[in-house]
């Protein structure tokens, strides 16, 4: 009986410990914290996870998002914890983060691209992109050699040497064309540096003496140099794709680059002329670009620079239409529910009405007064802690008489600011819009700029849209797709000015047109729609 009773007690003891990690305080910030005592719940592992993060304390940081791991295995945006609470939890992209600042290349891979297929995200878009400029920081096995006694001679099929003769301090001067534009040149002491090449491809190098060798063209005075090309830097971008027909003055893509050289520019171009150019630095970069097009068939390049000529390009073909005009009487009514912070000190106090003031400001929404329901206000004031799904924001919204409702998440840390963004049908609770943005760097200090951003994707990703009505014994769809910007369950307006005339919603989309159903015989074929 008492080693029953002891039994007992030891279970009871172990079930009631708590993780006793000890915070540590660095310059009067304490790291290895949590908002709530500590209970060794998954959701706990990873919020101090990242607080140990934030101090730099990677082994701490590592232990504990692998606990979480063990008890918790995806990624997910709105994971619940229990009840209905639901917070951030990105738990192999953060623990790839760690990994990565670790050097531990391999590693961080896999749980970085474990995170991108269960819930992505552009932050983790980023760190692979981090990561592939990491791995290439060192220079490549070289692959190509040339043996210097007979001059010009060509190596490896497009790397030609076109002249060697000797330098004023005994060593030796080598040039050549390289059409890649980049070569590692390995001396024969193995020695590797960088030779610049010129913008038409022609490179000059000079390699210090080495002993007693010359250059010459006898066997004995042969000297054997590597080259090998060097990976050019790396550029993804995140916004409308090939072939899309935006109806907009400017498209806003989510951009970053990486590279094995330090980046010098950014650099986009439609139809041959320049739009933007922006200068860099670091091996790498990320942020969002605003570009005005004009109307018409444009093809979009993006190019981006490094400090040796190197470039990377991505292409896209773009159908820009005028953007059509919009009755503020038929603008899209939502709530704009408070920002939510990913995790304890994530968000700023001026983050959630910078937020909100940005999305008034582009007028693609109606926003409506968020105050006016003291008891939707309260329920509201929950998103704080995480309490409220897409069902409870689109009730509330129904009960505000809203059509959508906007909800936000935002995280700030050492490297930046993210902001995720859903636009919410409350008759359905279904997300048919989101705009996913990352910055860093000074771009991710100036809040206003960045939440603006981020109401211009909102805008990109839930257009107004002009378009014409088909009609015939078969059905009716309007001439607008997916490709154009149609999202699941828009509504649409006849042009006339007719408010005893209800709106049509989309019912299902290709890439060409959208299918609705007519709710009145009072649409003749042809008839001119606008977007809500």
């Amino acid at each position: 009986m008492r080693v029953a009773s002891v039994l007992v007690l030891a279970a009871l003891l172990l079930a009631g410990c708590v993780d006793r990690v000890a915070p540590r305080t660095v310059d009067g910030v304490a790291y290895g914290v949590t908002a709530e005592p500590f209970r060794n719940r998954w959701w706990q592992f990873y919020e101090r996870g990242l607080s140990w993060a934030e101090g730099g304390f990677l082994v701490e940081a590592e232990a504990d998002l692998r606990a979480c791991l063990r008890l918790r295995e995806t990624d997910r945006r709105r994971a619940r914890t229990y009840g209905m609470h639901y917070v951030h939890c990105f738990a192999h992209r953060e623990l790839g983060a760690v990994l990565l600042r670790q050097r531990r290349h391999d590693e961080a891979e896999r749980e970085l691209r474990q995170s991108m297929a269960q819930e992505p995200s552009a932050k983790a878009a980023l760190l692979i992109g981090r990561l592939t400029a990491a791995r290439t920081g060192a220079p490549p096995a070289p692959n190509q050699v040339a043996l210097l006694g007979a001059v010009p001679a060509q190596v490896g099929g497009s790397v030609a040497i076109d002249r060697v003769e000797a330098a004023a301090d005994g060593g030796i001067l080598v040039s050549g064309h390289a059409p890649a534009g980049q070569l590692w040149l390995f001396d024969p002491a193995g020695t590797a540096r960088l030779v610049p090449a010129a913008a038409n491809g022609d490179f000059s190098a000079h390699i210090p003496a080495l002993g007693r060798l010359a250059v010459g063209t006898q066997p004995e005075h042969t000297i054997s140099l590597k080259l090998a090309t060097v990976a050019a830097p790396e550029l993804t971008i995140d916004g409308p794709a090939d072939g899309d027909a935006p109806s907009a003055d400017q498209v806003v893509y989510r951009w970053q680059g990486a590279g094995p050289q330090p980046l010098r520019a950014l650099t986009a171009s439609s139809n041959g002329r320049e739009l933007v150019r922006l200068p860099l630095s670091g091996l790498r970069a990320a942020g969002m670009l605003p570009l005005p097009l004009p109307l018409g068939e444009q093809r979009l390049v993006l190019t981006l620079e490094d400090a040796t000529g190197g470039t990377s390009q991505v292409t896209r073909t773009l159908h820009v239409r005028p953007v059509p005009a919009q009755d503020r009487r038929r603008r899209a009514t939502a709530l704009m529910v408070p920002a939510q912070p990913v995790r304890p000190g994530a968000m700023q106090a001026t983050d959630d009405p910078r937020l909100t003031e940005a999305l008034s400001l582009n007028a693609r929404f109606r926003i409506s007064d968020r105050d006016a329901d003291p008891l939707a206000a309260t329920e509201r004031a929950l998103a704080d802690g995480g309490w409220v799904d897409a069902t409870t924001v689109a009730a509330i919204g129904r009960r505000e008489a809203c059509r959508y409702a906007l909800t936000a998440t935002i995280n700030r840390g050492r490297d930046g600011i993210e902001c995720y963004l859903r636009v919410v049908h409350c008759a359905s609770s279904l997300t048919v819009a989101s705009a996913d943005a990352y910055a860093e760097g000074p771009a991710a200090a100036d809040a206003a700029a960045f939440f603006a951003t981020v109401a211009a994707r909102v805008r990109q990703s839930f257009p107004v849209l002009s378009g014409t009505l088909r009609s015939s014994e078969s059905g009716a769809w309007i001439d607008l797709g997916s490709r154009h910007g149609v999202c699941a369950l828009m509504l649409f307006y006849p042009a006339h000015d007719d408010d005893r005339v209800p709106p049509i919603e989309v019912r299902a989309r290709t890439a060409e047109r959208s299918q609705v159903v007519l709710p009145t015989p009072s649409f003749p074929d042809r008839t001119p729609v606008h977007s809500e």
